[in-house]
């Protein structure tokens, strides 16, 4: 975001620069209507800002994509044409310039031939002694020479004041250059850091789709072991029922023994085998109701057991099913997020090349504004030499006053 910040204040202090230039009213009042598009420009790209750090992406993208990139692209045009019209007027004034010079030659080309036609004639009215009108010639010979004089002294003016402008704009257009290549520079630092951002936010997809297989079969494995429990559960309160019944035969095994203990002492002598198989069944009988009532117990621990257990595996089902919902939830928060960083970089990437192109740009208008600069110094030497030859022809017709005067007194 700094680096944001600090690029809109160059740009703002160039329009403001250019406003202040400007050299009509008009030129003005389309440099300010730009100044108030880059402001408007610059509060939707800190409204889009706004919007993304508080987490409404969706906000940030309608801004972006109705206000700030139609702003951006009426800039560019508005920033384009300037250019276009400043480089044509620089042409314009280069190619004016070297019209005039060449007219200045011409007209030296002529006081020249005059001159010498003159030189003629001077001879040939001397040898009359026709003095009045030589005299008037010289006058006229002298009065173009300084005509031609003031008219290349005016030429080499304007060439400099040309040059001076033309230096002034290879200055300018080289600052715009320079802040051009910068922007360019910060726009690819900001596309690399954009598609490293891509790049972890795939990264991140992935591993939340990896995080959610894997609690989902987390979760499968706790119902299938729940289901198991569940099961052994039935079982062993199946084993309880028939522990049951088996400690109710022994209880009644134990009756029976005990009666047939009665039945054989009423037998007496002939009773008395019966009775010992009586008493030993008896006391098998106790036997098996004592297992029965240690298998009870131990079965009442394992039903308690896997109760807790059943309880821990539902419970640990139910936060398995939350956790999932949860990691989905942040992995679509992650894919939405992903999504967005995928279309910055895609944006930075197309802001890369748009700062591309206009650096391009710029390094042609500095070659072209390079070779006005060239020709408005050939332009100039040239006038400072038409300049150097009109004096020489006003000294000449200077003389050649002077010397038809004095011819005339002698």
């Amino acid at each position: 975001a700094r680096a944001r910040d600090s690029l809109v204040a160059v740009a703002r202090g160039l329009v403001t620069a250019l406003r202040d230039s400007a050299a009509n009213n008009a030129d003005s009042t389309r440099w300010a209507q730009t100044e108030a598009i880059m402001n408007r420009w610059s509060a939707a790209m800190l409204r889009a800002s706004d919007a993304q750090r508080s987490g409404n992406q969706a906000s940030a993208l309608q801004i972006r994509a109705d206000v700030v990139e139609p702003l951006r692209v009426e800039l560019d045009s508005i920033l384009r044409n300037g250019v276009n019209q400043a480089v044509a007027r620089s042409g314009a004034l280069a190619i004016a310039g070297r019209e005039s010079t060449d007219g200045a030659r011409l007209l030296l080309l002529l006081g020249t031939l005059i001159a010498i036609a003159t030189g003629l004639t001077v001879g040939y009215l001397i040898s009359r002694s026709i003095n009045r009108s030589l005299q008037q010639t010289a006058n006229v010979i002298a009065a173009s020479s300084a005509q031609i004089l003031s008219a290349t002294t005016e030429q080499a003016a304007g060439t400099n004041e040309s040059m001076a402008a033309v230096t002034e704009t290879v200055a300018t257009v080289d600052e715009v250059a320079q802040t051009a290549a910068q922007s360019t520079e910060r726009a690819r630092t900001v596309a690399d850091a954009a598609h490293r951002a891509a790049e972890g936010g795939r990264a991140g997809r992935k591993a939340v789709a990896d995080s959610v297989t894997a609690m989902q079969l987390v979760q499968t494995q706790v119902e299938t072991m729940a289901s198991g429990i569940v099961a052994l559960a039935e079982q062993a309160q199946a084993i309880g029922e028939i522990t049951t019944s088996v400690s109710d035969i022994a209880e009644q095994t134990k009756l029976l023994a005990l009666n047939a203990a009665v039945e054989s002492t009423r037998a007496g002598e002939h009773g008395r085998g019966f009775a010992l198989v009586a008493a030993e069944i008896k006391a098998l009988a106790g036997e098996a109701k004592e297992a029965t009532i240690q298998v009870r117990r131990l079965l009442g621990e394992i039903q308690r057991a896997t109760s807790a257990a059943v309880m821990a595996t539902e419970q640990g089902t139910k936060q398995t099913v939350a956790a999932v919902r949860q990691v989905s939830s942040a992995g679509e928060i992650i894919t939405q997020l992903s999504d967005v960083i995928e279309e910055s970089a895609q944006a930075a990437a197309q802001i890369v090349a748009s700062a591309g192109q206009q650096a391009l740009g710029m390094d042609q208008i500095r070659m072209a504004i390079a070779n006005i600069h060239d020709a408005t110094q050939q332009n100039l030497a040239a006038t400072r030499q038409s300049e150097s030859a009109a004096q020489g022809l006003t000294e000449m017709g200077t003389q050649l006053v002077d010397l038809v005067g004095a011819r005339a007194r002698g």
